[in-house]
């Protein structure tokens, strides 16, 4: 895995990115190469993926023999050259020497494997640190997230345990200690009343007032037709970052005879 993101935000027409700015995982390199062999342009490779098209041309070079010095415009050609040449072209051995040279952590197949035996098992941090040779527990934790077995780094810690003294120790911490600031903000619009701001304590406070607006308000107007909502946990001297959940909510009841 990198440790870089999807940070592509537009994608192209036809093509739904809803994996945009997620972790790329051994899967996604693998389906990359399946869509490369079948012979897939870069909006076929992107709809596949879920990803934007800059994201797909963002790693494609990552498939490329990194001795074979080719720009990253012309790694999409040097790649179906490859696959033509040789239907076993060994993209995995490119991947694992790209992540060397840039001193990053890899988890192929195998190791996400073992980290889902680890999760189902409970396997204790430090073993799983031992067993992975990987000596940052943080980037082990942030895999974990990205493989769809934890949603924090506060659930992952309370699962499995940290590294005494590790960065996801720290992070743990930090997180704790800031969560006592945390509040729950949510903006709703297309209720008959208005914009709706109001603030609340947890996370479900928040989606429960939903409810509640949904039941108190109906829109006279038939022509509007949904309400949208947001919540975002924010916490003090943080600014504006922290989660933040979207929904769009069809229809809303219009008052009879209008």
């Amino acid at each position: 895995m990198s440790d870089d993101h999807d940070e592509s935000a537009d994608a192209a027409p036809g093509t739904d990115a809803h994996r945009a700015g997620e972790w790329w995982i051994y899967a996604d390199y693998q389906l990359l190469a399946d869509g490369l062999t079948e012979g897939l342009d870069e909006t076929e490779l992107a709809r596949r993926l879920g990803r934007t098209i800059d994201a797909v041309r963002s790693r494609l070079p990552w498939l490329v023999d990194p001795d074979a010095a080719v720009p990253s415009t012309q790694a999409l050609d040097w790649l179906r050259a490859a696959f033509d040449d040789d239907e076993h072209y060994n993209w995995p051995g490119a991947l694992r020497e790209h992540h060397a040279r840039k001193n990053r952590p890899y988890f192929d197949h195998r190791a996400d494997r073992a980290l889902h035996q680890a999760w189902d098992a409970r396997q204790p941090m430090p073993q799983l640190v031992a067993a992975l040779g990987i000596d940052d527990d943080l980037v082990i934790a942030q895999h974990l997230m990205a493989l769809g077995l934890a949603g924090t780094a506060l659930e992952i810690a309370g699962w499995l345990g940290t590294v005494p003294g590790g960065r996801l120790e720290r992070r743990v911490r930090l997180m704790r200690e800031r969560a006592g600031t945390a509040v729950w903000i949510l903006v709703a619009d297309g209720l008959a009343t208005g914009r709706h701001i109001s603030v609340h304590d947890t996370q479900d406070d928040a989606q429960q007032a939903v409810t509640e607006l949904l039941q108190q308000h109906r829109h006279p107007d038939t022509t509007v037709s949904q309400l949208t909502w947001t919540i975002a946990e924010r916490m003090l001297g943080c600014g504006a970052t922290g989660p933040t959940w979207h929904d769009k909510l069809l229809p809303l009841q219009a008052y009879p005879g209008d």
